[in-house]
């Protein structure tokens, strides 16, 4: 009943430049079937990078993409499965729709349905899209002394969509099916238990995003004072920011079958919302002093704040 799960990852870089400048690019795809039937799932990604020197001025940047997606089963595939009978021919009943005692309404077990009605019957589908970059800038203002900054981002997007179709099972079902003889047994009873709870359908979605800036400034300080002192430190401040939205609504319910729209839907509305936004800066130094290469004193100081203390203490 389980498939042969396989991976197909393929890439492609190239590099190049010159004396005072270089460049990169890449990109993947990676395909993933597992071995539950029906379920896949796809990233493919692409990077690009380079820099360039211009005397005392060096700039350069990078930038990566990836996106993520996966469409798979939200039922337990596995435990229905190892809950039937070991002589049933599970894999015949893979067509549950038109192969003869697969239907769910004609399916032979009392409390466990065919598990490939419930594996096509309850899927997700999600996807995540992902993009970070980065720009910097280097200066050379003396020969002893440097200044950097670094800036970076970050956005991510990530949506999804959960289903259960719609599924009533017949009367004949309910109360009229039996164990034919001479397998019956005293109190069989007639009607499938399992039958009695219908499956009224439900949808639901989120979208999620993410956004992130960084920036990174600083001096570098490498300097010698006559053959015996020298002095390795760094100056620099930190800022950053991050912001969330989160949003969900679904439905447990719906009224026409196979439309997966909350819109389509009986009773109440279910969702939810989150929104965060933290920013937190910090500056610091970093310093070591060196005697001829034998000793050396290394002294470190930082300070930082957050919004997500309280504000008399941030």
């Amino acid at each position: 009943i389980w498939n042969t799960g396989y991976t197909l990852n393929n890439q492609v870089s190239f590099s190049g430049g010159g004396e005072n400048s270089q460049f990169f690019f890449s990109r993947g795809n990676n395909t993933t079937e597992g071995i539950v039937p029906g379920d896949k799932a796809v990233r493919t990604g692409a990077r690009f990078s380079a820099s360039q020197e211009y005397g005392k001025f060096k700039i350069g940047f990078s930038a990566n993409y990836v996106q993520v997606r996966y469409n798979r089963t939200t039922f337990n595939f596995y435990n229905e499965s190892i809950n039937q009978a070991a002589h049933i021919p599970l894999d015949k009943y893979r067509d549950w729709k038109t192969t003869k005692f697969a239907h769910p309404n004609e399916y032979y077990n009392d409390y466990y349905t065919n598990p490939y009605f419930r594996l096509d019957n309850d899927r997700t589908k999600y996807q995540d899209a992902n993009f970070n970059g980065t720009f910097e800038l280097t200066y050379k203002l003396t020969p002893w002394l440097t200044a950097y900054n670094k800036f970076s981002g970050m956005n991510n997007v990530r949506s999804g969509k959960s289903t259960v179709g719609q599924f009533f099972h017949s009367t004949w079902a309910k109360s009229s099916a039996k164990v034919p003889v001479p397998w019956e047994k005293p109190g069989d009873g007639s009607g499938i238990t399992r039958a009695l709870t219908d499956l009224q359908g439900s949808v639901g979605d989120f979208s999620n995003t993410d956004n992130v800036i960084n920036n990174e400034f600083q001096f570098l300080i490498n300097k010698s004072f006559s053959k015996d002192f020298t002095l390795k430190s760094i100056l620099g401040i930190n800022g950053y920011m991050r912001k969330t939205k989160a949003v969900s609504t679904s439905s447990s319910s719906i009224v026409v079958p196979d439309i997966f729209n909350v819109s389509n839907r009986r009773g109440e509305l279910g969702g939810g919302e989150s929104n965060t936004e933290e920013r937190k800066y910090g500056y610091y130094a970093d310093a070591q002093v060196g005697w001829r290469d034998m000793l050396f004193l290394h002294g470190t100081v930082r300070h930082d704040a957050s919004s997500r203390f309280y504000k008399s203490y941030r």
